[in-house]
């Protein structure tokens, strides 16, 4: 099972999504996230932020992000990859995988120690998990996510 890693960076907001995963059409297949890490760049002030994944049934509109294969002789990864939103996901309420209250000054890693814990994008079109930061205590740091998944 090739494993990929995806960066996603934006200015912090409470309103805009820092990035998501999603399949597309043509090659329908679950993908699972098994590693993240949660941080802000630059001089971060004493503030908090809540990151949460949450599942969404209708991609955004952002700028497309291409997931590096960790193996060079992997091919390149079948889901689709974005960040910067101009349209937000439709995300599915009630339907958050995980959230975590982080200080700006943190970097937070989460890893699932066994393969049922990963989080599970679902194989349908646009359908996928959104990282978005809903509540943000100081907007204009740019946070990144990078997320390793496989497929």
């Amino acid at each position: 099972m090739p494993n990929y890693a995806a960066i996603f960076t934006r200015s912090l907001s409470a309103t805009a999504s820092v990035g998501e995963l999603h399949a597309v059409t043509a090659t329908l297949r679950r993908a699972f996230i098994y590693d993240f890490t949660l941080g802000v760049q630059g001089a971060p002030a004493s503030f908090a932020n809540l990151w949460q994944f949450q599942r969404f049934t209708a991609a955004g509109t952002d700028t497309a992000v291409t997931p590096t294969a960790l193996d060079p002789a992997d091919t390149a990864a079948l889901t689709a990859a974005g960040q910067n939103s101009t349209v937000e996901p439709t995300y599915t309420a009630g339907l958050i995988l995980a959230a975590k209250a982080l200080n700006q000054q943190a970097t937070y890693r989460w890893f699932a120690g066994q393969p049922d814990q990963r989080l599970v994008l679902p194989a349908t079109n646009a359908n996928g998990i959104g990282i978005a930061t809903p509540t943000c205590g100081s907007a204009g740091i740019n946070g990144t996510a990078e997320v390793y998944f496989n497929e």
